[in-house]
């Protein structure tokens, strides 16, 4: 899943040609709370502007519908979209079963309902592979200002 791109069309994310809803929840909980989970919007956006101050993040978390990452779990987020956590410090719920994108806000009790974990699973893999791919083009690119200047993009 290496190498494909991501970028958003309206409402969607798309990666490497696969359209995913921004308001697609993931199994990375919010604060270690079973029941609560971001959307991939949300982790995207936290990933894609990891530098702008908090007040500016939020905003355009809320300019796109999607719940803002909070602070305590920004670096969370960012080690492991980077690969350099596995579990984002036990947030990542494993026995996740998929919610419906209506309960992907930060507090919304998670349904009865369970959607096929596996293409939520797949979605987060291909994502998750893709943030890794850009971060690695961001770091190979030439000047002082490197990742900044990717990231600005």
């Amino acid at each position: 899943m290496a190498n494909k791109s991501v970028h958003e069309d309206g409402r969607f994310l798309v990666v490497g040609g696969r359209r995913v809803a921004m308001d697609t929840p993931t199994a990375f909980m919010v604060g270690k709370k079973k029941g609560t989970y971001y959307a991939i919007g949300s982790l995207f956006l936290q990933f894609k502007n990891r530098t702008l101050p908090f007040a500016s993040l939020r905003q355009l978390c809320q300019q796109k519908k999607v719940a803002y990452v909070r602070p305590t779990d920004k670096p969370h987020v960012i080690q492991y979209l980077t690969g350099k956590s596995d579990d984002g410090a036990g947030r990542i719920d494993t026995e996740y079963q998929g919610v419906a994108p209506a309960a992907a806000a930060v507090g919304a009790p998670a349904p009865s309902t369970k959607p096929a974990a596996a293409k939520v699973a797949s979605a987060v893999a291909t994502a998750k592979s893709a943030f890794q791919t850009d971060l690695e083009a961001a770091q190979a690119l030439d000047g002082p200002m490197g990742t900044m200047a990717y990231v600005c993009m």
